[in-house]
């Protein structure tokens, strides 16, 4: 977002909104974008949105009916020059989580070996213009020294959240800090075998018919 901020504007116009009414393709990306507002106007922002817009990806599940939709996408710039508070990110919309079979592989050895069967580990990450998490590094982990801050800094690689909060503000130069529990599947139950299927009952035995009466 910072570095869409138009370069002539720096210094001179400490934040502007633009608000884009566009098309939703089926695969989450805007399309054919146009300008609903812009203020103040006429100094580029309406091009730096469209031009953040092309990153911008929705949550589309594959059921979802979203032919001949229309979405108003508010963006707000804030003169980079300004010296600002980084916005801490509490509910990121995930893009791209770790699958669970691969986070397994990520348990620490050296804690299996130790007998632990669970670990947790506690890390604050950067976020890119695009929603990828950048900068990462381990604020606690539990147990400590057993490599479960290694682990989450490899699950924190993959992740990417969209690029705009669920509030409309840009994810680009905010933060979050990541709670990450890595578990480990116990040996014991992974090696004794399925417990069998419960027999059904066996069905009752059918009525007998009724006599009818004779007349």
């Amino acid at each position: 977002m910072s570095a869409a901020f138009p370069r002539s504007a720096i210094g001179k116009v400490p934040s502007a909104r633009v608000v884009l009414r566009c098309g939703l393709h089926s695969d989450g990306r805007l399309v054919d974008c146009q300008t609903v507002s812009e203020a103040p106007a006429d100094h580029g922002f309406a091009v730096a949105a469209r031009s953040l817009a092309r990153d911008f990806r929705a949550i589309v599940g594959p059921h979802d009916q979203i032919r001949d939709l229309d979405v108003d996408v508010p963006f707000d710039f804030r003169d980079p020059s300004a010296q600002a508070p980084p916005l801490e990110i509490y509910s990121a919309l995930w893009l791209r989580r770790i699958d669970p079979a691969a986070a397994l592989k990520l348990f620490p050895p050296q804690a299996a070996k130790a007998g632990f069967q669970d670990g947790r580990a506690k890390i604050r990450c950067g976020i890119a213009h695009d929603g990828s998490l950048t900068g990462c590094a381990v604020q606690s982990e539990d147990p400590a020294g057993l490599g479960f801050g290694a682990a989450a800094l490899s699950i924190a690689a993959v992740m990417k959240m969209n690029p705009w909060t669920p509030q409309g503000d840009p994810v680009d130069g905010a933060y979050i800090v990541l709670p990450i529990r890595l578990v480990l599947a116990s040996p014991q139950s992974a090696a004794q075998p399925a417990a069998p299927a419960q027999t059904a009952a066996p069905p009752p035995p059918p009525a007998k018919p009724r006599s009818a009466a004779l007349p």
